[in-house]
Parts: C-alpha cells; structure tokens; sequence
C-alpha cells in the first residue's frame, strides 16, 4: 500500500504460511541511513548471483560485501539500498550446510 512521498505505507511478502510485513519508518522512527547503520539483513535466495551482482552494480547500488564464494558452498553479495537497509543476495540453500555437516558426522 503505497504512502505519502514515495513511503510504503504498508506491504507482505509471504512463504507458504509465513508472512513479512514491510513499510517505510514511520513518524518519529528514522531509516538507518539516518540513524548511523543498520539493524538488520535481509537475504533473498537467487538462482544466478552473477548476473543479479551485475544488474545491481549497473544500476548503481552501494555494494557492501563483493560477489564471492562462501565456504559452505554457497555465492553471494551484499548490498544497501538508498534508505540504508542492508540485503544480501545469492544462492544459498537454506538447511544444505546442516545436511551436509550432518553427513559428515555420520562418517565419522
């Protein structure tokens, strides 16, 4: 739901049963580009971080942790948007590192 000046008044992103809600700060609360950092990351799962990383570089996004490959298997990046919100992007598949740790100790 949009709000006044190009703010989000109010959205859901949602997951099977489980719902986000989003806005832009509201009266009395600052983004943290304002208040001097941020409070939390959000990380989105894409099936190409290569090209997302340079869709993001393209347009102008303030790359926060370059485009690397993790130790647990997965690729990804870090950006912050113009209100100072931090996310990160790449292909990592939630509960792989704990199966394949899991695997390990079984061998063991």
């Amino acid at each position: 739901m949009p709000g006044p000046d190009g703010t989000v008044r109010h959205s859901e992103l949602s997951l099977g049963t489980g719902v986000v809600m989003v806005s832009s700060p509201g009266r009395g609360r600052q983004p943290p580009s304002k208040a001097g950092g941020y409070a939390a990351t959000l990380s989105v799962y894409v099936p190409d971080p290569d090209q997302r990383f340079a869709q993001a570089v393209a347009s102008g996004a303030t790359i926060t942790q370059p485009l690397r490959d993790e130790e647990y298997g997965a690729r990804g990046y870090g950006v912050t948007n113009l209100k100072g919100h931090h996310w990160c992007f790449g292909n990592y598949q939630p509960g792989a590192c704990w199966q394949s740790s899991a695997g390990d100790a079984e061998e063991a």
